[in-house]
């Protein structure tokens, strides 16, 4: 097969050509869904309200912030919603206050309920902080 040399010479390829458009063109619906940061903040609005049903979560959970939807939605959910969903949430969001908040927010309402053993499962559950040996607190001569 031949080397391309010049960008424009027939041994480039068509297929190469192609198959980057076809990416493109699958790319490009995907591009236009999601949601803008002035709909994010009314969604935010709306999920502090608990209104869910002016919220599309298929479309804020694909923004930088649709984790604070979710942690309004499971918080709403307290203390009904079992142990397990709380720590999966803490454990996927365990690099932003978001984990320490529903944490916080379970064991207070398990709590009111006097739900011991989801209280316990809740504040035992260890955080796993991306990179907890990275950041330190005390200068390093110390």
């Amino acid at each position: 097969m031949p080397r391309c040399f010049l960008p424009r010479h027939p041994a480039c390829g068509i297929g190469r050509v192609l198959a980057l458009l076809g990416t493109l063109s699958l790319a490009a619906p995907a591009a236009g869904q999601f949601i803008s940061d002035a709909d994010m903040r009314s969604a935010l609005n709306d999920a502090r309200a608990q209104r869910w049903e002016r919220i599309d979560i298929q479309d804020t959970s694909q923004h930088i912030l649709g984790g604070y939807i979710e942690y309004h939605q499971l918080k709403g959910r307290l203390p009904g919603l079992a142990p397990e969903r709380v720590k999966g949430y803490m454990d996927r969001h365990s690099d932003a206050p978001l984990a320490d908040w529903l944490q916080g927010q379970a064991i207070s309402e398990y709590g009111k309920a006097r739900q011991w053993a989801d209280l316990r499962a809740i504040a035992t559950h260890p955080l796993q902080r991306p990179n907890d040996n990275a950041i330190s607190t005390r200068p390093g001569w110390i």
